[in-house]
């Protein structure tokens, strides 16, 4: 079978949530032996139409940002490649609409990906149009989900397939010389660390240790509120982590906590809690991390830092794990089959 990934923007030139994800799913089909090409816009040298890198096919569509651009130029691509499916990025939606265009494709189905993490105008033709195009529409969680069939998405074409974790490494992985008490994602205006930072302070009284993980553009800012609230002594800020480090400090920890104020799969939490943490998820109106504690009798729920604090001490009464069991439908050969099983239903 051979698969056109749709996305105008790839992880090698903006670095999201969305594209990191995009790109796990393409190594993924192309490591079970499917043809994958993905159509984007240009981010290598030289005045070549296609760049082959690990077996995956780069094959140009822009040479520069341009959506609108881009929307014009895709269907042209794609009727090159001739694939089996098309599995686009719902951003830009004018290109989601030009790669379910049955004037240039015929009848060949689009998966539309649509991950959350983009603002989307409700009211926009485009939009709609994005919503109706696509034979089905994936998202990473309900919470998403729920917004694309508020958009006006047939309930029987939306599919919920989360982001896949590598159990394997989990369950190989040894603990470091870990912290208590940990969180991890990009440090950017929606991280909301300062919650987390305000519940220690009111710890200050209590022995224990705590490890924030990531870098970005807030970083400099929440070093200085620990500072401030006299507890960076306790708080490391190790930045950016391979993921086997991560898993290790994970499997040393006790707490993993999630306040991110926009989150459409919480797939740190999701490592956290396989290693055996105990999940703290502070509720936000515009986070899906809830949905991974809802039925984990291992953590806890929250809405300020005060109830977080709380939460962290009632922790302490739990059992230290480094595993646990019951996140196998979260494996990446389950997710790579429901995902499998999405192509074979619309093309046929």
């Amino acid at each position: 079978m051979r698969v056109a990934v749709v996305t105008m923007d790839t992880h090698h030139t903006v670095d999201t949530a969305r594209t990191r994800r995009l790109f796990r799913l393409t190594r993924k089909l192309h490591q079970s032996e499917l043809e994958v090409v993905v159509c984007c816009n240009q981010w290598w040298g030289g005045d070549v139409d296609a760049f082959d890198q690990d077996g995956i096919t780069y094959r140009r569509v822009t040479s520069d940002r341009s959506a609108r651009r881009f929307s014009v130029r895709l269907p042209f691509v794609l009727r090159r490649i001739d694939p089996d499916v098309v599995h686009a990025s719902y951003w830009p939606t004018g290109a989601a609409v030009a790669a379910a265009s049955n004037r240039w494709l015929g009848r060949t189905p689009v998966v539309l990906d649509w991950y959350g993490d983009e603002p989307v105008d409700p009211d926009s033709r485009t939009t709609r149009a994005a919503i109706r195009a696509p034979t089905a529409i994936i998202t990473p969680s309900v919470h998403v989900e729920t917004v694309v069939r508020e958009l006006g998405a047939a309930d029987e074409r939306t599919h919920v397939i989360p982001d896949g974790i590598d159990l394997s490494l989990v369950q190989s992985q040894s603990p470091a010389d870990g912290p208590d008490i940990v969180t991890a994602r990009r440090l950017d205006e929606h991280a909301n660390v300062d919650m987390m930072l305000l519940g220690l302070a009111e710890l200050r009284d209590r022995d224990w240790s705590a490890m924030v993980i990531g870098d970005g553009p807030a970083r400099a800012e929440y070093e200085q509120q620990a500072a401030e609230l006299r507890i960076d002594d306790r708080v490391s800020f190790p930045g950016e982590l391979p993921r086997e480090e991560m898993i290790a400090h994970f499997k040393a920890s006790h707490v993993f906590v999630q306040t991110a104020e926009r989150c459409p799969f919480a797939r740190e939490l999701l490592y956290a809690l396989a290693c055996g943490c105990v999940g703290i998820v502070d509720y936000q109106e515009h986070s899906a991390a809830h949905e991974l504690v809802e039925a984990f009798g291992r953590s806890f729920r929250t809405t300020d830092s005060e109830e977080l604090s709380e939460a962290i001490v009632a922790a302490g009464d739990l059992e230290e794990l480094t595993y646990c069991e019951g996140f196998e439908s979260y494996d990446w050969p389950h997710v790579l089959d429901q995902m499998l099983g999405i192509y074979d239903e619309v093309v046929a």
